[in-house]
This record gives C-alpha cells, sequence and structure tokens, in this order.
C-alpha cells in the first residue's frame, strides 16, 4: 500500500493544482470585455500552461524516485 499511497497522494496534490488554476483561468476568461483584457488573459493562460508543464515534470520525477526509494528498501528486508 506504500507504493499505492505515494501515488495517489502526487496525483491528488497535481490534479487540486490544476484544477485551481483551470478554474481562476476560467474565471478571469469569463471576466474579459475587450481585446487587451483578452490578449492579457491568454498570456495568464500561456503562463499557467507553462507552470502546470513544470509541476508535472517535478512531480513525475518525484513519483518515479519515491519508487525506487521504496524498491530499495524493500529488497534490504
Amino acid at each position: 500500500f506504500g507504493v499505492t499511497g505515494v501515488m495517489g497522494t502526487l496525483i491528488g496534490f497535481e490534479s487540486l493544482i490544476a484544477a485551481s488554476a483551470m478554474i481562476g483561468l476560467l474565471a478571469g476568461l469569463l471576466n474579459v470585455s475587450r481585446t487587451a483584457e483578452f490578449m492579457v488573459m491568454m498570456g495568464a493562460a500561456a503562463a499557467v500552461i507553462l507552470f502546470l508543464n513544470f509541476l508535472h515534470s517535478y512531480l513525475l520525477l518525484v513519483r518515479f524516485s519515491a519508487v525506487d526509494i521504496m524498491r530499495r528498501d524493500a529488497d534490504v528486508i
């Protein structure tokens, strides 16, 4: 259950952050009334996509590192 718990926790954490970022972005897009505001929101969307890409890459590395550490600990016993 250890590996499943770690994986579930990290995937849940990533999903919550992605959902909150998307909700914030959607709320901003719904308040757009001019072209300049739309362009600002498109820049914000690009920033959110970049942030989520970095977050996903980092958490993927953490997941595989955690599984590797757990495997090494299980082999010792």
